[in-house]
């Protein structure tokens, strides 16, 4: 499987300019042979500084044209937020459509960020993991902070994710945790993983460095500090050598919230 991964600048409050630039990128994508993309945490708007502005339903304008997008070039979407209006909340909801244009899975983010920008303050957390199939091969979604989680994204490998998907708008000042914390999800679940992070300067500069790592830790691609559209071959014969999730001990291995 080959993918392609977005890392751009996202114009704060701008959706159509960033839906422009999204649909130059899937035609990119096609050109090289791509059979899936993924974009950027909130990559219709940034953090912008009114949300209520570009809040849309799951049936909205966005949604329509990414799986417009997705049957017109051949190209599934394996994750990539927007704001998300359902019953007077909002969500950072991310999403995965199949290449012939249908919503196959929806993700809202359950680990809210409440540092340089405090998203707890705009948006309700999600309650669910989302697991799907995608060309027989289980993925599951996550978004960002819920990086940091790390019994959470497991529970996305016991479920059986093959592949996990990350969006993301990760601060230049943590790139380092970004870069060890995405190559021990995979190590750690023995899973292929592929995160796209946005760049430029909005509430934060975003640090970029979009990854794609192999289940032994390899990055296979990584992307620099600007624009960029990177792409790599996912080899999903190549797998972790240790068994892990299936050696776990759940007496020892599993939080036990009773005992603490």
């Amino acid at each position: 499987m080959k993918v392609a991964v977005c890392q751009f600048e996202i114009a704060g409050g701008k959706t159509a300019e960033n839906l422009a630039f999204i649909k130059k990128a899937f035609s990119k994508a096609k050109e090289q042979g791509a059979d899936a993309i993924i974009l950027p945490e909130l990559f219709n708007c940034g953090y912008t500084e009114d949300f209520s502005a570009v809040a849309e339903s799951s049936k909205g304008k966005t949604v329509n044209i990414l799986s417009k997008l997705c049957a017109e070039n051949g190209i599934a979407l394996l994750g990539g937020s927007f704001v998300e209006k359902k019953d007077g909340s909002f969500f950072n909801t991310s999403l995965a459509i199949d290449d012939k244009g249908l919503v196959i899975a929806k993700y809202r983010k359950a680990h809210l960020f409440d540092g340089e920008f405090s998203e707890s303050d705009v948006f309700a957390a999600g309650s669910e993991w989302c697991i799907f199939d995608f060309s027989g091969i289980q993925a599951g979604l996550f978004t960002c902070f819920d990086l940091r989680f790390p019994v959470f994204i497991q529970n996305l490998a016991l479920r059986g994710a093959r592949l996990l998907c990350c969006c993301a708008q990760w601060p230049e000042n943590r790139l380092d945790n970004w870069r060890t914390l995405l190559k021990a999800r995979a190590v750690e679940n023995e899973t292929w993983l592929i995160a796209c992070n946005a760049v430029g300067q909005g509430h934060f500069q975003c640090a970029g460095h979009s990854m794609v790592i192999a289940p032994d830790g390899t990055v296979i691609a990584e992307a620099g500090k600007d624009e960029e559209l990177l792409f790599a071959e996912i080899d999903f014969e190549r797998q972790g050598v240790f068994n892990i999730l299936n050696r776990r001990r759940p007496i020892l291995d599993e939080i036990d919230e009773t005992q603490l």
